[in-house]
């Protein structure tokens, strides 16, 4: 019986159980709203043994994990207390994530942890072993370096070293611009030293690729982003009043056994990779995003992942 671990308001999940209940296959949905019973016991030998150590279930952690706290916002709690709570909870989390994994293999895919926890600089490192051309980049907290980076190259681009910024202020919020161009008269507006900043070489483009992996199996969608001034250095700089167009691509074997190796290499399962094609015809490792949205690129290219990914759920 396969077991999805969700956001309660994802809807490749609720695509994909609408195939499930369509086969007639029972299915448990654990939402991150869902307050759930811990029983997890760690025996004498090491082996972790919770309320369902069952090795022929199927898993799928899809953008969360189990709510362990029965407390809310609204709840009357401290702060300080709550914050020390959330991070005990997130400490047995990641120990269940973890057993069940080593306990499944294949019949568990996604992780929570390894969407919060990926490391953009790792994975270039990472692609880079595993056979893909990535970005010349400098990650730098001192102007003398950035200036040295910026005049090295023809155009250089900067984006979040993490996650998007999303910080609420007290009149306010301060929210991230995307990927953008910056030249030396940009470093020269800084101050000597600043919080390390993520700069890269910008890598010219006919078009940018969206790949959604899934276990072994690849999809990809060409993004035509150069037709629109807007999204020419990062569709992700979404142009809503008139979207890129997106159709089925398929890339080389050979490439898709390099991000294969990398998927590998970075202990992840799936995935939502972003690469660029360059004038020359090189293919462009630029990020992963282990929890990435790919509703889009299903319905863009009529691969009905949801379908694909209720069946590999559906076998045992």
């Amino acid at each position: 019986m396969p077991i999805i671990i969700s956001e309660h308001q994802d809807i490749m999940t609720d695509l994909a159980l609408e195939w499930l209940s369509r086969y007639g296959c029972p299915t448990v949905r654990i939402q991150d709203t869902d307050f759930a019973t811990l029983n997890l016991i760690i025996e004498e030998c090491g082996n972790v043994r919770t309320a369902s150590s069952e090795t022929k279930q199927q898993y799928w952690v899809r953008r969360g994990r189990e709510q362990l706290s029965p407390s809310r916002p609204s709840d009357k709690i401290n702060n300080g207390i709550r914050r020390y709570l959330f991070q005990d909870s997130l400490t047995v989390s990641r120990a269940l994530e973890h057993s069940r994994k080593t306990r499944m293999g294949n019949n568990h895919t996604g992780s929570f942890f390894a969407e919060k926890e990926t490391n953009k600089l790792t994975n270039l490192t990472l692609a880079g072993t595993a056979g893909l051309k990535v970005p010349v980049t400098c990650v730098t907290n001192n102007k003398k370096t950035l200036r040295a980076f910026a005049e090295t190259h023809e155009t250089v681009i900067t984006k979040d070293l993490r996650a998007p910024a999303n910080i609420s202020l007290k009149n306010g919020s301060l929210a991230a611009t995307g990927v953008f161009t910056i030249t030396t008269a940009d470093v020269e507006t800084m101050e000597d030293y600043f919080a390390p900043t993520l700069a890269q070489a910008y890598t010219p483009k006919q078009f940018e690729i969206r790949t959604f992996i899934f276990r072994e199996s690849l999809f990809s969608m060409a993004i035509f982003s150069q037709n629109d001034e807007q999204t020419s250095v990062d569709f992700r700089n979404y142009n809503v009043k008139r979207p890129n167009r997106c159709v089925p691509f398929q890339l080389p074997k050979e490439t898709e056994r390099k991000l294969l190796l990398f998927m590998e290499s970075a202990n992840l399962d799936t995935g939502s990779v972003d690469l660029i094609y360059t004038p020359d015809g090189e293919y462009v490792f630029l990020e992963v995003n282990p929890m990435g949205q790919f509703h889009w690129l299903s319905e863009n290219c009529n691969y009905y992942l949801e379908e694909f990914i209720a069946n590999q759920l559906a076998q045992v």
